[in-house]
């Protein structure tokens, strides 16, 4: 008798002299028998027990999370395959950013064979998507997905220098800088006429650097911004250096 009720009367075989019955059985609990058994004249006895069947196998997971790479603020679908013997009770999903901090959590979602989830990952670095998928009698399986978050936006930059100064002047070259994560290095190259470098120089927090024009003609400029990932932009211009100031004449008394 199964644990639902169900009944079924079978014949045992004589192996080696012990008589046995071999099955397969698909429900769960305690199943109880009784044998009976008859001699040529006649006479039977009888004997009760009973044995259980369990589910004691984890359900079997398979997960992978896309795209590989994914952009930084851009959300990531994490698909899992169950397999199990009995029933699946549970899919829950755990992610970790690249420091293991966890930084989302929550059941997934039956949808046609696939469990699915998703998660939005706030950083660069490699994310573990761990899926553990629970049956009705408490065995867990899991397996984890990675996928690499990664920054292809470049910086925004804006930079002004003033398009003519005088010669023996200073005059400010501004910038203004903006990125999806920062920080972001920024940098001024000014050349004079000749093509010759003044130096490469970093930004203040100020955002503006004072630059000193001592020969006249054209002097090219350039800003340079990149970020953390490596994205970078550049705005250049032309500081024009001129002389409009007459000289003075001292002929004397």
């Amino acid at each position: 008798r199964d644990p639902q009720g169900g009944v079924v009367n079978v014949t045992m075989f004589d192996v080696a002299g012990r008589y046995q019955r071999t099955g397969t059985y698909r429900v769960k609990g305690l199943h109880a028998f009784d044998i009976w058994a008859s001699d040529v004249n006649g006479n039977w006895a009888s004997a009760a027990g009973g044995f259980w069947i369990e589910d004691r196998t984890p359900p079997s997971v398979a997960a992978t999370a896309t795209p590989d790479p994914q952009d930084v603020f851009s959300p990531v679908a994490v698909a899992a395959t169950v397999v199990e013997n009995d029933a699946v009770a549970s899919v829950w999903m755990e992610v970790r950013d690249p420091m293991g901090i966890l930084v989302a959590e929550g059941p997934m979602a039956l949808a046609g064979a696939e469990w699915r989830g998703s998660f939005t990952p706030n950083g660069v670095g490699v994310y573990a998507a761990t899926v553990s998928a629970h049956d009705l009698t408490g065995n867990v399986g899991s397996t984890v997905a990675r996928v690499l978050a990664v920054d292809r936006v470049p910086p925004q930059l804006a930079a002004n220098a003033p398009p003519a100064v005088e010669v023996f002047t200073i005059a400010d070259i501004t910038a203004i800088v903006s990125d999806n994560l920062g920080p972001v290095r920024t940098t001024l190259e000014v050349w004079d006429p000749s093509g010759r470098s003044l130096g490469n120089r970093s930004f203040p927090a100020a955002m503006a650097l004072s630059q000193e024009f001592l020969v006249l003609g054209p002097h090219a400029w350039t800003a340079y911004a990149v970020d953390g990932s490596g994205n970078g932009d550049a705005v250049s211009g032309v500081v024009q250096v001129g002389d409009s100031v007459p000289p003075v004449a001292d002929a004397g008394p």
